[in-house]
Protein backbone atom coordinates (compact mmCIF):
# COMPACT_ATOMS: atom_id res chain seq x y z
CA UNK A 1 0.00 0.00 0.00
CA UNK A 2 1.41 3.45 -0.90
CA UNK A 3 1.15 6.40 1.70
CA UNK A 4 -1.92 7.73 -0.47
CA UNK A 5 -3.93 4.83 -0.38
CA UNK A 6 -2.87 4.85 3.17
CA UNK A 7 -3.99 8.14 4.04
CA UNK A 8 -7.42 7.53 1.93
CA UNK A 9 -7.53 4.24 4.26
CA UNK A 10 -7.16 5.65 7.44
CA UNK A 11 -9.36 8.28 6.69
CA UNK A 12 -12.18 6.42 5.26
CA UNK A 13 -12.04 4.64 8.82
CA UNK A 14 -12.74 7.52 10.83
CA UNK A 15 -15.11 9.09 8.98
CA UNK A 16 -16.82 5.56 9.27
CA UNK A 17 -16.90 6.10 12.61
CA UNK A 18 -19.06 8.81 11.99
CA UNK A 19 -21.47 7.13 10.05
CA UNK A 20 -19.99 8.95 7.15
CA UNK A 21 -18.81 7.30 3.98
CA UNK A 22 -16.38 9.04 0.86
CA UNK A 23 -18.66 8.91 -1.57
CA UNK A 24 -16.90 11.53 -3.70
CA UNK A 25 -13.78 11.28 -6.11
CA UNK A 26 -10.59 11.87 -4.54
CA UNK A 27 -7.74 13.18 -6.62
CA UNK A 28 -4.49 13.87 -5.61
CA UNK A 29 -1.84 17.15 -6.71
CA UNK A 30 1.81 17.60 -5.77
CA UNK A 31 2.49 21.11 -4.48
CA UNK A 32 4.82 21.94 -7.62
CA UNK A 33 1.35 21.79 -9.70
CA UNK A 34 -0.63 24.88 -9.01
CA UNK A 35 -4.57 24.82 -9.61
CA UNK A 36 -4.74 28.75 -10.72
CA UNK A 37 -7.92 28.92 -7.49
CA UNK A 38 -5.98 27.12 -4.83
CA UNK A 39 -3.38 29.39 -3.04
CA UNK A 40 -0.27 27.48 -1.40
CA UNK A 41 -1.60 27.22 2.07
CA UNK A 42 -5.05 25.76 1.34
CA UNK A 43 -4.00 21.93 1.73
CA UNK A 44 -7.60 20.86 0.09
CA UNK A 45 -10.71 21.53 -1.39
CA UNK A 46 -14.26 20.19 -2.48
CA UNK A 47 -15.84 20.99 -5.37
CA UNK A 48 -19.74 20.04 -5.57
CA UNK A 49 -19.73 20.43 -9.01
CA UNK A 50 -17.29 18.03 -10.00
CA UNK A 51 -17.86 15.75 -6.54
CA UNK A 52 -14.32 15.65 -6.46
CA UNK A 53 -12.48 16.30 -3.59
CA UNK A 54 -9.06 17.67 -4.57
CA UNK A 55 -6.25 17.12 -1.91
CA UNK A 56 -2.85 18.66 -2.16
CA UNK A 57 -0.05 16.04 -1.57
CA UNK A 58 1.89 16.23 1.84
CA UNK A 59 2.25 14.98 5.15
CA UNK A 60 0.35 11.71 5.61
CA UNK A 61 -1.09 13.77 8.44
CA UNK A 62 -2.07 16.99 6.72
CA UNK A 63 -3.44 14.78 4.05
CA UNK A 64 -5.43 12.31 6.28
CA UNK A 65 -7.60 15.21 7.65
CA UNK A 66 -7.88 17.27 4.63
CA UNK A 67 -9.30 13.90 3.00
CA UNK A 68 -11.89 13.93 6.09
CA UNK A 69 -12.42 17.69 5.58
CA UNK A 70 -12.84 17.95 2.16
CA UNK A 71 -15.18 14.99 1.98
CA UNK A 72 -17.60 16.12 5.25
CA UNK A 73 -18.21 18.82 2.44
CA UNK A 74 -19.51 16.12 0.60
CA UNK A 75 -21.37 15.06 3.45
CA UNK A 76 -23.00 18.22 4.05
CA UNK A 77 -23.86 19.12 0.70
CA UNK A 78 -25.34 16.09 0.02
CA UNK A 79 -26.77 15.33 3.36
CA UNK A 80 -28.04 18.81 5.54
CA UNK A 81 -30.87 20.63 4.75
CA UNK A 82 -28.78 23.57 3.81
CA UNK A 83 -26.85 21.36 1.73
CA UNK A 84 -29.85 19.80 0.05
CA UNK A 85 -31.06 23.36 -0.50
CA UNK A 86 -28.17 24.68 -2.30
CA UNK A 87 -28.01 21.43 -4.51
CA UNK A 88 -31.98 22.26 -6.28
Amino acid sequence: MNHIDFCISVASAHLEELGVGIDCNIEFFPTEIKRSFLPENIMGMYVPAENTAYIRISSIPKMISTIAHEVAHDYLMKNSRIGKELNK
